[in-house]
């Protein structure tokens, strides 16, 4: 009697792992993915400075309340206190026989007074209503001319004069209650008519677009990830335009605020002018560092998507 015994073919050895198969139109998808991604980089920018336009520029709310805290700026109040005094000095000093070493310490003497008026309320509420003036002069520039954009202050030079005269200063007080001063005598230039054209361009995006070109970028991404046959990569490429496009906005707002520091009339109003313009575009420098943050958070986590999969425990080949 014959002994057969089944003879059971050995399990071959496990292929290794293959990668995954490229399903139909893969290519498609990765074009389709890689023309959002474009296009939505491309956007990116106008979107971002359109955004911040309508939010904070256009609105005449936003704008004065950024511009408000300026006023404690010590540029700010340096410029304004020197300015007001400076003019007054002049006023008292055409209109009283006071002599040169008097006329000389007069400044320097009434300069600090004037500080402490500037803290006042009643000038605290002259400053929020001449930023509502120098915002309607903003608008106005952007959309017709490429006029000056200063700032007014005329006003509150007056309200200065008056309460140094109630504060009864021999001599001064006396003297300047005589004085009416005419309009535009103290002004806070903070763009000039040459650079207008620069915001004009960012105006129109803004002024045109209004909500459509942010949320269009949003869109795009979005279907950048739907459509793409790699996401991991697609996330990649979305979190490097976003952190670049949040270097270019840093860097290109610290570039341009030494420009405007560079071509101010003297160093008193280069520096005021750049105090009021870091005010008006915080916002703006706020969301770049988001954009870039979060750019450089979605790279990070597209990085690690790629890596972990291949980071597996491996199999010993002999048990």
């Amino acid at each position: 009697m014959t002994d057969t015994t089944d003879i059971t073919p050995a399990p071959s050895n496990p292929s290794p792992k293959t990668s995954r198969t490229k399903p139909k139109l893969a290519g498609l998808r990765t074009l389709a993915a890689t023309v959002l991604v474009i296009v939505g980089t491309v956007l990116l920018t106008p979107a971002i400075t359109a955004y911040w336009f309508n939010t904070e520029i256009l609105d005449t709310d936003a704008y004065v309340e950024n511009v408000t805290p300026t006023l404690s700026d010590p540029a700010v109040t340096k410029f304004v206190a020197t300015r007001a005094t400076d003019y007054l000095v002049e006023q008292v000093n055409s209109r009283t026989n006071v002599p040169g070493v008097l006329s000389a310490t007069l400044g320097s003497t009434l300069e600090p007074r004037v500080e402490e008026l500037l803290t006042l309320p009643v000038v605290q509420d002259q400053w929020v209503a001449v930023n509502r003036l120098a915002h309607e002069k903003l608008i106005n520039a952007l959309q017709y001319d490429n006029s000056n954009v200063d700032i007014d202050l005329t006003s509150i030079l007056i309200t200065l004069q008056a309460q140094l005269v109630a504060k009864d200063i021999p001599v001064i007080s006396s003297t300047l209650s005589q004085i009416v001063i005419p309009p535009d005598q103290l002004n806070l230039q903070i763009i000039k008519g040459d650079s207008v054209n620069t915001a004009r361009t960012a105006y129109d995006i803004a002024d045109t677009s209004q909500w459509a070109l942010p949320l269009g970028v949003i869109v795009l991404f979005a279907l950048a990830l739907i459509v793409a046959w790699r996401r991991r990569g697609t996330l990649l490429a979305i979190g490097l335009a976003m952190f670049l496009t949040g270097v270019f906005f840093v860097v290109s707002l610290a570039t341009g605020s030494e420009v405007l520091r560079a071509t101010g009339r003297s160093k008193l109003q280069a520096d005021a002018a750049y105090a009021i313009a870091t005010s008006i575009t915080d916002s703006l420098r706020s969301d770049a560092l988001i954009i870039l943050i979060s750019g450089a958070a979605l790279a990070v986590v597209a990085v690690v998507l790629f890596v972990l999969p291949k980071m597996g425990p491996t199999k010993n080949s002999s048990e």
